[in-house]
């Protein structure tokens, strides 16, 4: 089995990291499930405004009747080959409700016998200077908030996440 991957022109973008990471797993877990020889392939671009993710892989494909309930809950395939691997029938339907809440979509084309590719797609927002910057404790204490006599307790002990918060409120 061949597995290769891109990461194209992305380096550093604001987003939900464990999200996008539990959604790659889903679906790349899917190819390595479904590919017994051939390859699974996955990358990341810039397109536009949003990243692009790719996953692809030479396995076992998706049967016609089966294209319309891909994504709903507790579903798997008909044949012989879905219904011997294990699995819930949950990941791409989680996938789905993820990248649906970040306000991207998912897709796919598929082959029986020859192969699927999924996208998706979530909002690309680079890492800008001001997130970068380190906070100084006073930001912290007054909260510099825009609404006067406003206070909001934000529980967060990582620094960069604190600091998406802190521009985000």
């Amino acid at each position: 089995l061949d597995i290769r991957y891109s990461t194209g022109n992305v380096s550093s973008f604001t987003g939900d990291g464990v999200k996008i990471s539990q959604i790659l797993s889903n679906l790349i877990g899917n190819a390595l499930k479904f590919t017994v020889t051939g390859s699974v392939e996955y990358s990341v671009t810039i397109s536009g405004n949003e990243l692009l993710f790719m996953v692809r892989d030479t396995g076992a494909g998706i049967r016609e009747e089966d294209k319309q309930r891909v994504f709903e809950r507790f579903v798997q395939g008909t044949s012989t080959v879905w219904m011997s691997r294990s699995g819930t029938g949950l990941g791409l339907s989680i996938a789905k409700a993820y990248i649906d809440r970040m306000g991207g979509r998912l897709w796919f084309e598929s082959e029986w016998n020859k192969g699927t590719t999924f996208w998706f797609t979530v909002p690309y927002i680079p890492v800008s200077e001001s997130i970068n910057k380190r906070v100084r404790p006073t930001d912290r204490e007054t909260g510099n908030l825009p609404a006067p006599g406003l206070r909001i307790l934000v529980a967060e002990d990582d620094i960069p996440g604190f600091m998406l918060l802190h521009e985000l409120l």
